[in-house]
């Protein structure tokens, strides 16, 4: 598990039709990219929930972090490309057109990675805006794991969500607002009638504790952490200040780039926070969908020949972010080409000095080994020479060599000599003079 805010954990709370839940519960974050799911997200886990176990971190445009399971958005795009989809393309993705056995290999991988990534957790956050346009895959996977899903619906002024788009990914205001609207309908349209709650993200801004309030009540769950526990940290991630596109009501309604499905759809968000059984709210939601799927031209206010223009702007878009997606991968591919050729040169060649080092050593032992048994057999040969018959008779001989050719020793010799010569008188007695020092053993010169 990811070691961030991990408090101790607690199951869930006992289910608004009166029956006790699943052991295991998932907080599906739905919401369309750049409208604060990452914030909400990491409240939940502030919270309490888990978050998985590898994180994808914060990024330019997200500084506060992403809080995202990295290795199943990943697996997200791959599905998305296989099925010629991308995160940024409107249209409706079926799951179903990749064929059985390829819906079958994903179905199977992404049941692994929530494994992995949440192990036993018994209440854990699950986010990626991706998956709004394929929450029947994953209601349908989680079941089957034995998890409840239960879905938090966010959204945000649509105004903030084009801009932001546009300032991070240089996207058309027509293609992000199309965009926003598959991702809020979808959602909204896949998990009716199921256990969820809308929130604002300028909601979760201006008073988060009643966000959380609202969230517990609305999923039949209690938070694992104390609210006040949390609330340094959650006040730190829901800061106005990381906000870094804010757009009023009032904005939207002077923006002639929104259209009328983008209007009500929001409106219709706005009232299902305040009554999730508002029945105008899910019946605008309900027609705004139709007409999306349509491709009515009234659906962003716009006439055939706009909607004709934009359509064509849009997939010339996204033809274009296909190819610089292309070629970025080539290049990295190159690039990892070019560091793995490297590194397998680096390690023949640190095989290689490995190799000379280890005959060098073996070499160098094995001469301290021949030199030690030459010695051995040196000390045992003149042991055996000071023990024989031959070195006891010379003894004299080595005497006399040492007296010719040490004057130390010569010197000594004669002050013995003298030594030895009886005295005059005893009047006539002088001190002995200081003894000689004792030449050393001839053994030890010869």
């Amino acid at each position: 598990m990811n070691p961030e805010a991990r408090p101790p954990q607690a199951g869930p709370d006992i289910g608004r039709d009166g029956s006790p839940d699943p052991p295991r519960t998932a907080l599906l974050v739905l919401g369309m990219h750049r409208s604060g799911t990452s914030a909400l997200a990491r409240m939940l886990s502030l919270l309490g929930a888990e978050l998985p176990e590898h994180v994808l971190g914060a990024r330019r445009g997200n500084e506060a972090g992403h809080w995202e399971p990295e290795r199943l958005v990943m697996l997200h795009d791959e599905m998305l490309t296989e099925a010629g989809s991308r995160w940024d393309d409107w249209r409706g993705f079926d799951p179903a057109s990749l064929g059985k056995e390829r819906l079958a290999h994903y179905r199977e991988e992404i049941s692994r990675l929530i494994e992995e990534e949440y192990g036993e957790a018994r209440l854990f956050v699950l986010k990626d805006p991706r998956i709004c346009r394929f929450v029947p895959l994953y209601e349908e996977l989680l079941a089957g794991m034995g998890v409840a899903p239960r879905f938090v619906l966010t959204y945000r002024n649509p105004i903030s969500v084009l801009d932001s788009l546009a300032a991070r990914d240089g996207m058309a205001s027509a293609h992000a607002a199309v965009l926003w609207l598959r991702h809020v309908l979808d959602a909204e349209a896949a998990t009716r009638g199921r256990p969820r709650v809308f929130l604002s993200y300028e909601e979760c801004l201006n008073d988060w504790r009643a966000a959380a309030g609202k969230t517990a009540a609305a999923l039949g769950i209690e938070w694992p952490r104390d609210p006040d526990e949390a609330a340094r940290e959650i006040g730190a991630q829901l800061s106005p200040g990381l906000q870094h596109h804010a757009a009023t009501p009032a904005d939207l309604e002077a923006d002639r780039r929104i259209g009328r499905a983008v209007r009500e759809a929001y409106a219709a968000l706005l009232a299902l926070s305040a009554d999730e059984g508002d029945a105008a709210a899910l019946e605008a939601l309900s027609r705004a969908r139709a007409e999306l799927e349509a491709g009515e031209p009234a659906a962003l206010g716009l006439d055939a020949v706009d909607w004709a223009d934009i359509a064509s702007r849009v997939f010339t878009e996204m033809a274009t972010r296909q190819y610089r997606d292309r070629r970025d991968r080539e290049h990295l591919q190159r690039l990892v080409a070019k560091h793995r050729r490297e590194a397998e040169n680096l390690e023949r060649r640190l095989e290689r000095l490995l190799e000379e080092h280890k005959r060098e050593a073996e070499a160098r032992s094995h001469n301290i080994r021949r030199l030690q048994k030459r010695n051995r057999e040196l000390e045992a040969e003149v042991s055996a020479l000071r023990r024989s018959t031959s070195w006891r008779l010379t003894r004299p001989l080595r005497a006399a060599v040492r007296l010719l050719t040490d004057p130390r020793g010569t010197i000594a010799f004669l002050r013995a000599g003298r030594a030895r010569r009886p005295a005059a008188s005893p009047q006539a007695a002088s001190p002995p003079p200081p003894k000689a020092e004792t030449p050393p053993p001839d053994e030890e010169r010869f």
